[in-house]
Protein backbone atom coordinates (compact mmCIF):
# COMPACT_ATOMS: atom_id res chain seq x y z
CA UNK A 1 0.00 0.00 0.00
CA UNK A 2 1.37 3.47 -1.13
CA UNK A 3 -0.17 6.28 0.49
CA UNK A 4 0.06 10.25 -1.79
CA UNK A 5 1.31 12.60 0.43
CA UNK A 6 1.40 15.05 -1.97
CA UNK A 7 -1.96 15.54 -3.17
CA UNK A 8 -3.28 14.59 0.71
CA UNK A 9 -5.57 16.92 1.27
CA UNK A 10 -4.29 17.19 4.66
CA UNK A 11 -0.91 18.24 3.24
CA UNK A 12 -2.42 21.77 1.27
CA UNK A 13 -3.99 23.08 4.51
CA UNK A 14 -0.36 23.24 6.33
CA UNK A 15 0.73 25.83 4.35
CA UNK A 16 -2.57 28.38 4.38
CA UNK A 17 -2.32 27.54 8.58
CA UNK A 18 0.77 28.50 8.19
CA UNK A 19 0.57 31.74 6.21
CA UNK A 20 -2.56 32.72 8.44
CA UNK A 21 -0.56 32.27 11.34
CA UNK A 22 2.18 34.34 10.35
CA UNK A 23 -0.38 37.02 9.43
CA UNK A 24 -2.31 37.10 12.64
CA UNK A 25 0.78 37.54 14.20
CA UNK A 26 2.16 39.81 12.44
CA UNK A 27 -0.93 42.31 13.05
CA UNK A 28 -0.66 41.95 16.69
CA UNK A 29 2.94 43.42 16.63
CA UNK A 30 2.28 45.75 14.38
CA UNK A 31 -1.28 46.82 15.08
CA UNK A 32 -2.31 45.87 18.64
CA UNK A 33 0.58 46.35 20.63
CA UNK A 34 1.29 49.79 19.93
CA UNK A 35 -1.98 50.74 20.42
CA UNK A 36 -1.56 49.41 24.05
CA UNK A 37 1.79 50.69 25.23
CA UNK A 38 2.14 53.67 23.23
CA UNK A 39 -0.98 55.15 22.05
CA UNK A 40 -2.68 55.79 25.13
CA UNK A 41 -4.61 59.11 26.83
CA UNK A 42 -3.36 60.31 30.14
CA UNK A 43 -4.30 62.79 32.68
CA UNK A 44 -1.61 64.31 34.91
CA UNK A 45 -2.86 65.52 38.55
CA UNK A 46 -1.27 67.19 41.67
CA UNK A 47 -0.49 63.43 42.82
CA UNK A 48 -1.99 61.15 40.38
CA UNK A 49 -1.61 60.01 36.42
CA UNK A 50 -5.05 58.09 34.71
CA UNK A 51 -3.46 55.97 31.38
CA UNK A 52 -5.90 54.68 29.25
CA UNK A 53 -4.67 52.49 26.25
CA UNK A 54 -6.03 51.79 23.10
CA UNK A 55 -6.30 55.65 22.18
CA UNK A 56 -7.89 56.24 25.41
CA UNK A 57 -10.97 53.95 24.94
CA UNK A 58 -8.69 51.18 26.75
CA UNK A 59 -9.10 50.05 30.85
CA UNK A 60 -8.02 53.08 32.63
CA UNK A 61 -5.38 52.62 35.27
CA UNK A 62 -4.61 55.40 37.95
CA UNK A 63 -1.01 55.26 39.48
CA UNK A 64 -0.35 58.24 42.29
CA UNK A 65 3.14 60.01 41.78
CA UNK A 66 4.95 59.01 44.48
CA UNK A 67 4.63 55.67 43.33
CA UNK A 68 7.07 55.90 40.54
CA UNK A 69 10.94 55.79 40.99
CA UNK A 70 11.59 58.15 37.89
CA UNK A 71 11.38 58.16 34.08
CA UNK A 72 14.01 57.74 31.39
CA UNK A 73 13.57 58.55 28.02
CA UNK A 74 15.50 57.89 24.69
CA UNK A 75 15.34 59.60 20.85
CA UNK A 76 13.79 57.36 18.58
CA UNK A 77 13.72 57.29 14.55
CA UNK A 78 11.14 56.13 12.06
CA UNK A 79 11.32 56.33 8.84
CA UNK A 80 12.36 60.36 8.08
CA UNK A 81 11.02 61.55 11.86
CA UNK A 82 12.92 62.18 14.93
CA UNK A 83 11.23 61.84 18.18
CA UNK A 84 11.71 61.09 22.08
CA UNK A 85 10.13 57.91 23.90
CA UNK A 86 9.43 58.14 27.55
CA UNK A 87 9.03 55.57 30.08
CA UNK A 88 7.63 56.35 33.68
CA UNK A 89 9.21 53.52 35.86
CA UNK A 90 8.58 51.81 39.29
CA UNK A 91 11.35 49.79 40.99
CA UNK A 92 13.49 50.41 37.09
CA UNK A 93 10.02 48.67 35.65
CA UNK A 94 8.87 50.22 32.32
CA UNK A 95 5.26 51.28 33.62
CA UNK A 96 3.71 53.82 31.01
CA UNK A 97 5.02 54.92 27.96
CA UNK A 98 4.79 58.02 26.19
CA UNK A 99 6.33 59.18 22.72
CA UNK A 100 6.52 62.22 20.66
CA UNK A 101 5.46 60.48 18.42
CA UNK A 102 1.67 59.52 18.91
CA UNK A 103 1.31 62.71 21.75
CA UNK A 104 1.48 66.14 19.82
CA UNK A 105 1.37 67.65 23.48
CA UNK A 106 4.71 65.56 24.38
CA UNK A 107 7.12 68.22 25.47
CA UNK A 108 4.53 69.49 27.87
CA UNK A 109 3.85 66.07 28.95
CA UNK A 110 7.31 65.94 29.52
CA UNK A 111 8.12 68.56 31.57
CA UNK A 112 5.32 68.55 34.01
CA UNK A 113 6.86 65.01 34.55
CA UNK A 114 9.90 66.26 35.33
CA UNK A 115 8.45 68.51 37.68
CA UNK A 116 6.75 65.80 39.62
CA UNK A 117 8.75 62.59 39.45
CA UNK A 118 12.72 62.17 39.12
CA UNK A 119 14.42 62.55 35.87
CA UNK A 120 17.29 58.98 35.38
CA UNK A 121 18.10 61.42 32.19
CA UNK A 122 18.66 59.22 28.65
CA UNK A 123 18.95 55.44 28.09
CA UNK A 124 20.12 53.63 25.19
CA UNK A 125 17.32 52.26 22.87
CA UNK A 126 17.27 48.53 22.81
CA UNK A 127 15.12 46.51 20.51
CA UNK A 128 14.76 43.45 22.30
CA UNK A 129 14.07 44.84 25.49
CA UNK A 130 11.47 46.95 24.14
CA UNK A 131 10.45 43.65 22.28
CA UNK A 132 10.06 41.55 25.19
CA UNK A 133 8.55 44.65 27.54
CA UNK A 134 5.70 44.60 25.07
CA UNK A 135 4.69 41.41 25.70
CA UNK A 136 4.77 41.54 29.44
Amino acid sequence: MVVDYVNSPDHRVLPVVIFAASITIACIILFWLPLKRKAVKIVISDDTIIVSSFLGIGPKHEFLLSAFTGFVYFDDNYQNYSFQRLYLLINQQKVVGLSGFYHKNYNELKQTLSQKVPDHGVTIYNFSDELIDAFL
